[in-house]
């Protein structure tokens, strides 16, 4: 199995002071800066905002338009947006995967879900040691 470990990523509250978080980094095929996204594995589908694909040239119409919502199940949580499989590489290993991708209309955190990137990967969280190992077999 091939693998690399990172450390948790700094965040800030809302409050102004700072949590430690278990992220990865991606680049978008088309969108060359790197991402820090945000380990969910409570989440469904990665997340971005709409931004990211309107930098891709993904078109809206070619997706599935969805109403997403997170823990909160209040209708202001609600989020609306569109589901399109973008091409990824996960850095640093360089390893490319194609991922469905939900790209809200709204400014949302960067987060890396489990379909078709973390169902696809081993992961170990070391809380003590603040890491996290992302492998492939």
């Amino acid at each position: 199995m091939r693998s690399f470990e990172l450390p948790w990523a700094q965040a800030p509250k809302a409050d102004g002071t700072t949590i430690l978080r278990p992220v990865v980094n991606w680049v978008f095929i088309g969108h060359p800066v790197s991402e820090e996204m945000l380990v969910d594995t409570g989440a469904d589908l990665s997340v971005a905002p709409k931004r990211i694909a309107d930098r891709l040239g993904l078109d809206d119409s070619s997706g599935d338009r969805v109403t997403m919502r997170g823990v909160s199940q209040k209708d202001e949580c609600k989020v609306e947006g569109v589901v399109r499989e973008a091409e990824i590489i996960v850095l640093p290993a360089g390893w490319r995967m194609k991922v469905p991708v939900f790209f809200a209309d709204a400014e949302v955190p960067l987060l890396a879900g489990r379909r078709g990137f973390l169902d696809k990967l081993h992961l170990t969280v070391n809380g003590p040691r603040r890491t996290i190992r992302v492998g492939q077999s």
